[in-house]
C-alpha cells in the first residue's frame, strides 16, 4: 500500500513540505562533525573534573657509595627505617 492511496494530494504535498523543511534545517557533513567533536570534548573534560586521574607516588632508590668521596655534589646521609630524618646535600 502506498502513501498515494490513503492520502489525498493536498496532504501528500502538506507532507512533502515538511519533510523538506527537516532536511534543510538538519545538521549535516561537516558541521555535524564539529558539533559532535565539540561535544565529545565537552564531556570528556567533565568527566577529568569529576573523577581526576589517580596519581601514583614517584619513588626513588638510591644506593650510596661505600666511601663518602669529597668532590661529591650530592651526598646522602641515609637514616634507615626514618625516611624523614634522612638527608640530601646538594652541592653547587
Amino acid at each position: 500500500m502506498a502513501l498515494e492511496d490513503v492520502y489525498d494530494q493536498p496532504t501528500l504535498w502538506a507532507i512533502d513540505r515538511e519533510q523538506s523543511r527537516r532536511a534543510v534545517g538538519a545538521v549535516g557533513g561537516w558541521r555535524g562533525a564539529v558539533v559532535a567533536g565539540a561535544l565529545h570534548a565537552a564531556i570528556s573534560g567533565v568527566r577529568e573534573v569529576i573523577e581526576p586521574p589517580v596519581l601514583t607516588p614517584q619513588i626513588v632508590e638510591v644506593s650510596p657509595d661505600p666511601l663518602p668521596r669529597p668532590d661529591a655534589r650530592v651526598r646522602l646521609l641515609f637514616v634507615p627505617h626514618a625516611p624523614k630524618a634522612t638527608r640530601a646535600f646538594v652541592r653547587w
